[in-house]
């Protein structure tokens, strides 16, 4: 378990690391409290600081006895159910660019909910559409009425 540790804290380091990078494409808005870049950056120091903070928890702790090893750590990570979800979610970032974020994030969410649902019943059909409802007005409200952000 500890390599898993140390190679996830490694991995989520170098990601908000890339993101760290990425962020001065960013251009700043005409504001003269905060800029449009506060709150990437706020969020990506964050991130690198949780990783290293995880590495080093990682690297002080004395390894269990009866923690799993390796392979099996690893064979549970790459379960059916979350490869799903793992797929799901990269078309869902493809699919923003061609039907937009509300499509996109409508599909995204109620096909989330039935993957993750132990069985699909109307009653889960059901909950998934208010769900993506509410979820999708409250996106909406927040974004397009309240920020009067434009969505992709």
């Amino acid at each position: 378990m500890r390599v898993n540790d140390l190679l996830f804290s490694l991995l989520f380091i170098l990601l908000f690391v890339v993101a760290a990078t990425q962020i001065t494409q960013l251009s700043e808005i005409a504001s003269a409290t905060v800029s449009a870049r506060l709150f990437p950056e706020m969020v990506i120091g964050g991130g690198i600081l949780m990783g290293v903070i995880e590495m080093i928890r990682t690297l002080v702790s004395r390894p269990r006895k009866d923690a799993p090893g390796f392979r099996e750590s690893w064979k549970e990570a790459f379960l059916r159910r979350r490869m799903y979800l793992l797929g799901l979610f990269t078309v869902y970032l493809i699919a923003i660019t061609h039907v937009g974020f509300l499509v996109a994030t409508a599909v995204f969410c109620f096909v989330t909910i039935l993957v993750l649902a132990p069985r699909i019943k109307p009653a889960s059909l059901v909950i998934a559409l208010a769900v993506t409802a509410g979820l999708l007005g409250l996106i909406y409200v927040l974004l397009v009425v309240y920020l009067k952000a434009f969505l992709p």
